[in-house]
């Protein structure tokens, strides 16, 4: 294989997320020329910050500040997820960090597009992954991500 393997993994605080990063990094460990894009995506905005359209300068601001603080509580998390695949042995500089917005709370639309940007041929997704989506959806992520993907394989993992 002379090209690079780019992977997405789906991070979030799930159970599920964690199997998803170990059984990743269990197969991968050992491959050569792989690239893990960790994505941890962020909840919906809570319902006082998404205000009407156009927002005034003081909803801009506090759904500004609001995304800063959701992103950097995502920092461990992914973090953790990083730790674990380096010790799994997928190398330091095979290991990236994104988080993306959800504004519709729409995450299998955001992992798939995020995957799209990276150039990701591959996603992988705890089959209960993402805690805050029970409450928005009937089939879980992976289920979405499976049903909505093309061009792309999907690993649910349970």
């Amino acid at each position: 294989m002379s090209e690079e393997m780019r992977i997405m993994v789906a991070v979030d605080d799930s159970v599920a997320s964690e199997r998803a990063v170990g059984y990743a990094g269990a197969l991968l460990g050992d491959v050569p020329r792989v690239r893990l894009c960790l994505l941890h995506v962020l909840g919906p905005l809570p319902a006082e910050l998404a205000i009407s359209e156009p927002p005034s300068a003081d909803q801009r601001d506090a759904q500004a500040a609001w995304m800063m603080e959701a992103r950097e509580a995502a920092l461990p998390l992914l973090e953790r997820a990083r730790q674990a695949l380096l010790g799994a042995g997928i190398g330091e500089d095979a290991v990236e960090s994104h988080t993306v917005d959800s504004p519709e709370g729409d995450l299998a639309s955001a992992i798939l597009e995020a995957a799209r940007e990276a150039r990701c041929d591959t996603i992988v997704v705890g089959r209960d992954a993402i805690s805050w989506a029970p409450q928005l959806f009937h089939r879980h992520v992976g289920e979405n991500v499976v049903h909505e993907g093309r061009g792309v394989a999907v690993w649910v993992v349970g």
